[in-house]
């Protein structure tokens, strides 16, 4: 697990930004300092596009290149199914109770996707 954040940390291939994304979601954390933007460019019901700009800690930078390579090329549906222990399965562990908090930030971030999805596109599945 550690290798896998690790290796995101330092060659994540989503980081960057769409300037003509469908949406702009930004979660962070105050207390932590960590700030996640995510760009998502959407057609019908797929993600087609998704980069992210991120500052924070390793586990937070590492997990939304994962969820950036994740969701691409899936349907909006899919994000339904994300939930912690998704996540987690993903790494191989779970986090240590200190790093949980780059988990929320991404839940977080994918709820609001959602919401502003069907918002501006119409209900999903």
């Amino acid at each position: 697990m550690i290798e896998k954040i690790l290796y995101h940390y330092k060659n994540p291939k989503n980081k960057g930004k769409i300037d003509d994304a469908d949406i702009v979601i930004k979660e962070a954390i105050p207390s932590c300092g960590d700030l996640v933007i995510f760009y998502y460019k959407i057609k019908g019901y797929r993600i087609t596009d998704v980069k992210f700009e991120g500052f924070g800690c390793i586990t937070t930078i590492a997990l939304a290149d994962i969820i950036s390579e994740l969701l691409r090329n899936k349907s909006i549906s899919f994000i339904k199914n994300i939930d912690q222990k998704f996540i987690e399965e993903i790494l191989g562990g779970k986090l240590p109770r200190e790093k949980e908090h780059s988990i929320a930030l991404i839940l977080n971030s994918l709820r609001k996707l959602i919401k502003n999805y069907e918002r501006n596109f119409g209900k999903i599945n």
